[in-house]
């Protein structure tokens, strides 16, 4: 029987606030090595800013990557334009996350 490692602290934040739920193991073993890098506010923070960019809102969000590939191309770095005519709706999952914090 295999032994599971446990859940790295925070990575249940980053899972409810990421859009896309695929790879869920993989996202895991990504996170650890992300946190390494940056903190949990940070990759929270993107997540709210490019969920109102037009890529990951194109098509019914087709172009959002999934969440092991966000993690490993450090796409909390990404400087997105965002189109500043659309009005946003409400806060995303994430941004409410991030204010709780």
């Amino acid at each position: 029987m295999a032994v599971q490692s446990p859940v790295p602290v925070g990575f249940e934040t980053f899972w409810q606030a990421y859009p896309k739920k695929i790879g869920k193991g993989a996202a895991i073993k990504s996170y650890q090595r992300a946190r390494g890098i940056t903190n949990l506010e940070a990759m929270l923070s993107a997540i709210a800013h490019q969920r109102d960019s037009e890529q990951w809102c194109k098509d019914g969000g087709q172009f959002v990557p999934n969440p092991a590939t966000w993690l490993n191309q450090m796409r909390w770095e990404d400087q997105l334009t965002v189109d500043v005519r659309k009005p946003k709706a409400e806060k995303s999952l994430a941004m409410k996350i991030l204010e709780s914090l």
